[in-house]
């Protein structure tokens, strides 16, 4: 078979409702934002995809996908190497519960091996035979009921944004929300005030999910949940366990072993 494109803009205006493309990218790399015709279910067979959309940021695990609406611009930076699996799908083609935003996905064996199966059909499948069988089950073993615990609102005050950034940066950052008031020069009750108003969780709340999210990719580079733990901030394992536990539904080791 010869080799696909990598380039979406190929699979948009095509014949068949459903088009796959597979790529592949290093540890690292940037997708600037972007939009496109069709709406688009986001796989990375290995690695996390950081992306982002209407202010949130996600952390996609191959234990999940990202559901993105036609025309929702997104950026997407990759952490390790991150072979991705994409299905394009036509809007008239989409089922009549799509979310009309951004929305995590969960990964079923079956969904996990159609997928990947899916980057080997050609863009001019024959949509009454095998492939188009396959093509139309995809769509259809899309499953939106479950919470979206991959995501983090991100603020668009620019003092906020300040303090989200760095924090995401460097995630054992421990400065209490009163320090952080001292310097970007905001008192700790307007502050306070903020965090709630434009990301619609506490200060406190945010950085726990900042630091669990941070965390995946470091334990799924092969870091201890030791070492993951200190990076994030935390000061013992059981500690980072617990909270990992409440906000993913599974210790870190439950999760990489799913």
């Amino acid at each position: 078979m010869p080799k696909k494109s990598v380039n979406r803009d190929d699979y948009q205006h095509v014949s068949n409702p459903f088009s796959a493309m597979a790529n592949e990218f290093p540890s690292g790399h940037v997708i600037a934002e972007h939009s496109h015709y069709r709406a688009q279910l986001l796989f990375a067979e290995q690695g996390i995809m950081e992306t982002y959309a209407r202010q949130r940021c996600w952390f996609i695990p191959p234990q999940r996908a990202l559901w993105l609406p036609s025309y929702e611009p997104h950026s997407m930076r990759t952490h390790g190497r991150v072979a991705l699996r994409t299905i394009f799908i036509d809007p008239a083609a989409c089922r009549d519960d799509s979310p009309n935003s951004p929305q995590a996905v969960r990964i079923s064996p079956l969904l996990r091996e159609l997928l990947v199966r899916s980057a080997l059909i050609a863009i001019d499948y024959d949509k009454e035979g095998r492939d188009g069988l396959i093509m139309n089950l995809i769509n259809e073993e899309i499953d939106w009921s479950e919470p979206d615990l991959f995501s983090l609102s991100w603020p668009m005050d620019e003092r906020l944004l300040h303090v989200c950034q760095h924090l995401k940066t460097y995630p054992d950052d421990c400065r209490t929300l009163e320090e952080w008031g001292s310097e970007i020069g905001v008192s700790n009750r307007t502050l306070s005030r903020l965090f709630r108003l434009e990301t619609g969780i506490s200060f406190s709340e945010w950085r726990q999910q900042s630091r669990i999210l941070a965390a995946l990719p470091m334990l799924l580079s092969g870091m201890s949940v030791l070492e993951a733990s200190l990076a994030v901030g935390y000061e013992t394992p059981s500690a980072f366990s617990a909270m990992f536990r409440r906000l993913i539904g599974k210790a870190p080791r439950e999760f990489l072993q799913s």
